[in-house]
């Protein structure tokens, strides 16, 4: 029991230096307005990640498509998760680029991708 309380301590630790750092708060809220103005302007919101971080990338795209906190509209989201995509392009340009090139795609389109 106590491996649990320590972590809920640390965890409540890592909230109080969030809610004291004003710079870390502007930050979210300057992300929160560039998503809200994104949807807005009928743009889409696509995520990516690495490991973990990739399932985080998911999770955020769900989200934004599916019902979070309340039933709504789904919101334009989109996780950069094929992972065909990702060894094709990593084996033909180097890792470097596969997420790169899936967003030129998605945003110019297929005839205009070379």
């Amino acid at each position: 029991m106590s491996h649990i309380v320590t972590g809920f301590k640390q965890a409540h630790n890592v909230l109080d230096q969030c809610i004291g750092n004003v710079a870390f708060l502007r930050s979210i809220e300057m992300a929160q307005e560039q998503l809200i103005k994104t949807f807005e302007t009928n743009n889409k919101v696509m995520s990516c990640g690495n490991g973990g971080s990739f399932c985080d990338a998911m999770h955020f795209a769900e989200e934004l498509t599916g019902r979070f906190q309340k039933d709504r509209a789904p919101l334009a989201a989109i996780c950069l998760s094929d992972m065909g995509h990702a060894t094709c392009v990593s084996n033909d340009y180097g890792y470097n680029f596969i997420f790169s090139k899936c967003i030129r795609f998605l945003k110019i389109g297929s005839r205009n991708a070379l």
